[in-house]
């Protein structure tokens, strides 16, 4: 493991114990701040960081022991440390641990009933701690998979290891993810987004901006990459594609139009009004169905 990874997993554990302490009013939105913030800082750790060592400090870049050697070892831990943490889970063993320690009559004599209720429930799972893996990886990848091609190999295999071992925890050490709406999945995708214009600045750095980039003459077509990779962050990209596709998606009904399809209503549960919803609902059915 290297010094980057357990700085990286330092800064991220710091965030997520200080993000408990935010106003945020429901879990998604703790969920999402919490992913936004830990992959903005493992972005400089894992891109500026190594960046400003190599070209300030060291002065190499392409050299033996420089940038694109550290950028090799950084695609290696970056994409298949997380993943052997996630299947080993050295939280998970010492939570298990505590509660078989706890989980005796006598000290369950001075424990309160929510000391009591997580002696018998599992980890929670934080959608938004598991989105920063992904993403972060992502990232790092379009941005220095021009200098070090390799790394695209790594993240495929850490996604794959990941997938899985995620996947297995879920069902076996996680409990019941957190009901909410899809406002982290929104914010992740905005993110996904910036790939191409971090792929175009990336390919940029190493051909034109720093000394002995190769080939020179790359420019122009990095300089369209940028522009064209801008214009699909901007341009509402979704909008236009839902639009063409518009004749395939299932028109929009009124209430009245599908209250049928409906398996209950407010009116028909409530004891006030239940007798005269389900009359209601019966000259619905009557006249419509």
């Amino acid at each position: 493991m290297s010094s980057s990874h357990v700085i990286s997993f330092v800064i991220i554990e710091s965030i997520k114990y200080l993000s408990i302490y935010e106003r945020d009013y429901t879990s998604i939105k703790y969920q999402t701040s919490l992913a936004i913030k830990s992959i903005m800082a493992s972005l400089v750790n894992s891109i500026a960081t190594p960046m400003l060592t190599s070209y300030y400090i060291k002065q190499n870049i392409y050299q033996k022991n420089g940038l694109a050697d550290d950028i090799f070892m950084l695609g290696i831990t970056n994409a298949l440390v997380p993943p052997i943490m996630k299947i080993l889970d050295v939280g998970y063993f010492i939570s298990s641990f505590m509660k078989w320690f706890k989980d005796s009559p006598a000290k369950k004599l001075y424990m309160n009933q929510m000391e009591l209720n997580n002696l018998k429930v599992n980890m929670e799972f934080e959608i938004g701690y598991e989105y920063i893996y992904v993403v972060n990886l992502y990232l790092f990848v379009c941005y220095f998979v021009s200098l070090q091609p390799i790394i695209c190999v790594f993240a495929l295999l850490g996604y794959f290891i990941m997938f899985w071992g995620q996947k297995w925890s879920l069902f076996n050490r996680m409990r019941r993810p957190v009901p909410g709406n899809d406002l982290i999945n929104t914010a992740m995708n905005q993110i996904i987004f910036l790939g191409p214009l971090v792929y175009s600045l990336g390919s940029l750095t190493w051909s034109n901006f720093l000394q002995g980039g190769i080939p020179a003459k790359a420019i122009v077509p990095n300089l369209i990459a940028v522009g064209i990779s801008a214009f699909m962050l901007i341009f509402p990209m979704t909008l236009v594609i839902e639009s063409c596709l518009s004749d395939k998606k299932e028109p929009e009904m009124k209430y009245e139009d599908s209250r049928i399809f409906l398996p209950t209503e407010y009116d028909r549960l409530n004891p006030a009004t239940a007798e005269e919803g389900i009359k209601d609902y019966m000259k619905y059915v009557e006249q419509f169905g």
